[in-house]
């Protein structure tokens, strides 16, 4: 259903009122879509979960926040934190 909501997708870059070479979209969700939000959680989802899964011990229980795509993780130390982000 998103591949044929992006099917033959084309587009420019207009620069004040000069449009340049227009050319297809292969990857990527338009500018301002919806689905854009919604496709970034996923995969922030599915990255964080993955992460966190791997990591075993690193002293006590981990929080993440991600938002679109930023993301904060805690520690207690410098290289149980070094831990984490080798495991993004």
């Amino acid at each position: 259903m998103i591949g044929s909501f992006y099917a033959d997708s084309r587009c420019c870059v207009r620069v004040k009122r000069t449009h340049g070479v227009w050319f297809e979209v292969i990857l990527g969700v338009r500018q301002g879509c919806l689905l854009s939000a919604l496709l970034c959680a996923v995969a922030m989802g599915c990255v964080m979960r993955r992460a966190l899964e791997t990591v075993v011990d690193v002293g006590r229980k981990l929080t993440d926040l991600d938002f679109a795509d930023d993301v904060f993780l805690s520690s207690d130390s410098a290289h149980q934190l070094q831990i984490l982000t080798n495991a993004l």
